[in-house]
């Protein structure tokens, strides 16, 4: 039995994921095996195998988001975010942000993830100007 967390709603609760529903999915998809359908939806959902591993994730996001600083830092550039994407990035789950309006910013500098009012201060590792003009952010937990 396959299990899904809806990361878009304010309160965050773990449903039941019918087969039916995950078969239907996968072939609208093109995958194979249901997990895959994790990675394809710009992380609004998380599948799990099974409902303890659901309530264990679920548990370490909360405490993830609990932790979050609530003030910022003055004098550290920000970037506007999503709250679930500050989250899966202290969990160390998501790395990199895309922007079409780029910053120039420099390899080890810093600056916050925030979303008006949680701040999570991370370190740039790489920073990508693609083809089709947008600007790939890698970034790590400071």
């Amino acid at each position: 039995m396959y299990h899904t967390i809806d990361l878009r709603t304010k309160l965050k609760d773990i449903r039941y994921y019918p087969m039916d529903m995950i078969k239907d999915d996968m072939k609208l998809l093109g995958y194979k095996r249901p997990m895959e359908l994790d990675l394809c939806d710009n992380y609004n959902t998380k599948i799990f195998k099974n409902e303890s591993d659901a309530e264990k994730w679920l548990e370490k996001y909360k405490d993830a988001e609990s932790g979050l600083d609530k003030k910022g830092t003055t004098g550290i550039p920000k970037m506007l975010c999503k709250r679930r994407y500050i989250v899966l990035s202290a969990l160390g789950e998501k790395s990199v942000t895309i922007r079409s309006k780029g910053k120039l910013w420099s390899k080890g500098q810093l600056f916050q993830l925030y979303d008006q009012t949680t701040f999570l201060t991370v370190i740039l590792t790489d920073l990508i100007l693609r083809s089709d003009g947008k600007t790939e952010y890698h970034y790590k937990v400071a």
